[in-house]
């Protein structure tokens, strides 16, 4: 209800809407839920790279060693992109594709099934570094492609069986138990997979939010609608987002312009529409605030009529 209305106050011309609004207003069902938003931190991610680093080091068994090697080449492209986790593991050899290629620069993209259809595909644009650890994971998974079953010949992460013989698909749930263990091993918090995500996702937060970009860019950075990138990873205070994006104050307010009863100030200096006047020839407000919360700003009495046909502009 709360968004046809602003619809209708912008098809009539009431009020100008920004888009974000209409992000935020969509709606959802009466049940409740409770988004994981448990995230690991930059020292942490840290921490279980170099715990993975030593643990591959450790292994004296060559086929574990590689196992481990692709779950860390996982983890790095899990932390540093807006990848899913199945998603990674369900990559095929030929996975990257170029979207750009223009006097020796080039852009990727990953294409993967989708994870609720299972026949559609996801886009998720990737870095160079990323494609590169992609073609690190090809090179050391090649020995095993030519002994592979036809079925998983073509997929990203496989490796030599260590119960059985022969060769498998890796898949989230080994990488968990995995995760799982370095976390014990190393004495790092332990959280879910999911906060690995939830780290990267949080970073793009933070990232637009801290540089006042347009909240729209976290739909291209992160593969989400704002409204579920909002709901389900966010963690930054939206009421100081926007109050930083747009300039201005929600709740209450501290008008420091000044009211006297006489002014010496030339009338061209006269603002906010005959409501004042300003006691500097240049306006120094930064952004949209008003002239009323602006410590030079200065009005009479006789700018009483001026306030009224403001309020009047306001009511109708």
């Amino acid at each position: 209800a709360v968004k046809r209305f602003v619809k209708f106050l912008e098809d009539e011309k009431v009020s100008k809407v920004d888009p974000l609004i209409y992000s935020l207003l969509t709606s959802t069902d009466s049940g409740v839920t409770h988004s994981y938003k448990e995230a690991f931190t930059k020292e942490e991610i840290e921490q279980i790279s170099d715990a993975m680093k030593k643990d591959i080091a450790s292994q004296e068994n060559s086929y574990k060693a590689h196992m481990y090697q692709l779950y860390l080449y996982a983890f790095s492209i899990f932390s540093i992109s807006d990848i899913r986790l199945s998603s990674i593991f369900a990559m095929d050899v030929d996975c990257v594709k170029e979207t750009l290629n223009r006097n020796n620069y080039k852009e990727y993209k990953v294409v993967v099934k989708s994870k609720t259809s299972g026949t559609d595909f996801d886009e998720y644009n990737i870095t160079k570094y990323v494609k590169s650890i992609i073609d690190e994971v090809i090179t050391l998974t090649a020995k095993f492609r030519e002994k592979a079953p036809k079925s998983i010949a073509n997929k990203l992460f496989i490796t030599q069986n260590q119960y059985r013989s022969g060769i498998a698909q890796m898949n989230q749930n080994s990488f968990g138990e995995y995760f799982a263990r370095i976390l014990e091993k190393y004495n790092i918090r332990k959280l879910r997979p999911a906060a690995v995500r939830n780290y990267y996702m949080q970073n793009v937060s933070n990232y637009v939010f801290s540089n006042n970009y347009d909240p729209s860019l976290i739909e291209k950075l992160s593969n989400h609608s704002l409204r579920v990138h909002l709901t389900n990873y966010d963690n930054v205070d939206i009421k100081a987002f926007c109050e930083n994006f747009y300039n201005i104050k929600i709740g209450d307010i501290y008008l420091k312009g000044a009211i006297q009863e006489n002014s010496d100030l030339p009338k061209e200096q006269t603002v906010a529409n005959g409501c004042g006047k300003c006691a500097l020839k240049k306006c120094v407000l930064v952004g949209r605030l008003d002239c009323f919360m602006c410590q030079h700003f200065v009005t009479t009495l006789d700018c009483m009529n001026y306030y009224k046909s403001e309020i009047d502009k306001i009511d109708n």
